[in-house]
């Protein structure tokens, strides 16, 4: 019977709870941990991203030539299989955006059977991912206060910012639509893979 492994991500700072919980094959590498991610959360891959065992170790992320040469280079996270570092860890950081600095907190579940053969799938979750490109935590809580208030906290023209926003609601999650996207892996994403 199929074994998957069953992960709950937390995007750090920032209440109400941002998260999402799926299960992904167990021969799957942290590249194929990185897409789950980035298509639950709904972040458009754009930015270099990393897999830390605390907030100073790599353990996988984008490898790029561009990289190479720093002190500590990243392992290619397509080379780096789950299992070489979960279950004997059950938990990491995975950081997207160097610059708004997003911070997941990823942790490990109990390991699950099905007869049901998939390579991935969403289970559940909730609110909306932040805005890419939003200015990291404090500009999310600024976008919020626009949707919410009709008021900019950083005193900038708020229709101009509405229009950047769109139609994002940050307490929506239809996990039915996700689900379907997520779970066909049929998303389509610009910029890094």
């Amino acid at each position: 019977m199929p074994r998957y492994l069953e992960f709950e991500v937390t995007l750090r700072g920032i209440e109400p709870r941002i998260w999402r919980r799926f299960q992904i094959a167990d021969d799957a590498t942290f590249g194929d941990l990185h897409r789950a991610i980035r298509d639950s959360f709904g972040w458009d891959g754009g930015h270099l991203w990393e897999f830390r065992a605390s907030r100073q170790r790599p353990i996988a992320g984008f490898a790029d030539d561009f990289l190479e040469g720093l002190d500590e280079p990243t392992p290619d996270a397509e080379e780096v299989q789950l299992a070489s570092y979960f279950p004997a860890s059950r938990s990491c950081v995975y950081v997207y955006d160097f610059g708004d600095d997003w911070t997941h907190e990823v942790k490990l579940k109990p390991r699950v059977s099905s007869p049901d053969r998939f390579h991935r799938r969403l289970l559940a979750g909730r609110r909306a991912c932040p805005p890419e490109d939003c200015g990291g935590v404090p500009g999310y809580y600024r976008f919020v206060s626009v949707v919410e208030t009709g008021v900019d906290p950083w005193d900038e023209d708020v229709a101009d910012l509405k229009e950047w926003l769109g139609e994002w609601d940050p307490s929506a999650f239809d996990l039915q639509g996700e689900k379907r996207a997520f779970d066909t892996d049929k998303r389509v994403r610009a910029g890094f893979p």
